[in-house]
């Protein structure tokens, strides 16, 4: 299924894992994700995610590593209606679980959901399968330092 980890997960210590979903992903590293990045004027701005493919993808570096879990306020992270996680990260060894992603327009926080799939990873990362938001909308991130699972 669409979304899904891999057809065959396996078990370690108790714990089952998703290895294909875990190796094998899309890696996103764009600064103006993060949270702290005011949208600005300058060209190119607000960005939105309209045109990601459907896929599996894992953020790094500096705009962040993980998708918020509270409220992220209209216009931050590069765009006009930023998209966070209205429940938290799953746990080390849950396997793929469906959260709930909130969009805040106009400072109208959880103005829209819909589902996602997320997955932490062994290697100590998470992975998020993401859709195709609405033009205006993008992921936003934030630094998670030193890395736990929640």
């Amino acid at each position: 299924a669409r979304g899904a980890a891999c057809v065959f997960p396996f078990v370690y210590r108790g714990n089952t894992y998703h290895a294909y979903v875990c190796l094998s992903h899309i890696t996103l590293s764009d600064p103006w994700r993060n949270v702290a990045f005011d949208l600005t004027s300058f060209s190119g701005y607000p960005k939105c995610d309209h045109g990601l493919a459907e896929d599996w993808y894992r953020f790094t570096g500096i705009g962040g590593d993980v998708l918020p879990e509270s409220c992220v306020l209209s216009n931050r992270g590069g765009t006009d209606t930023p998209l966070w996680l209205n429940d938290s990260h799953p746990p080390l060894g849950v396997g793929v679980r469906g959260i709930n992603v909130c969009s805040t327009s106009q400072d109208k926080c959880c103005s829209g959901t819909f589902m996602m799939n997320v997955l932490a990873c062994p290697e100590g990362y998470y992975v998020y399968y993401l859709g195709q938001p609405s033009c205006s909308q993008s992921f936003k991130l934030q630094v998670l330092s030193p890395f736990t699972f929640w």
